[in-house]
């Protein structure tokens, strides 16, 4: 748990210094999940779908983050729209979905 709290703070400085790199944005999500930080994660998740629109594995995680915080109809509203685009781009169909532990 303490080398997630060193990356955490390292992805946030970064995210300071360089606010456009997704991959940063997109690690610091999963990082703020597996830290139980759920609310840091779902406000990382709602950026990166502001940002991604069309990222399919991008509105799977956000389902997550939403349901983590027991906001149920959110939840769903995200995996619908996760749902409805392309194939290709599901998780499990090239990308890997976030657990939640």
């Amino acid at each position: 748990m303490e080398d997630l709290s060193v990356e955490i703070q390292f992805l946030e400085g970064l995210r300071t210094s360089m606010p456009a790199d997704l991959d940063a944005l997109r690690i610091l999500a999963d990082d703020y999940t597996q830290a139980g930080r759920w609310q840091e994660g779902l406000n990382a998740d709602l950026e990166l779908a502001r940002l991604c629109p069309n990222d399919s594995l991008v509105h799977y995680n956000l389902a997550c983050s939403y349901s983590l915080l027991d906001q149920l109809k959110e939840s769903a509203q995200a995996l619908a729209r996760a749902i409805q685009m392309p194939e290709q781009l599901l998780p499990g169909k090239g990308g890997m979905p976030r657990s939640i532990i």
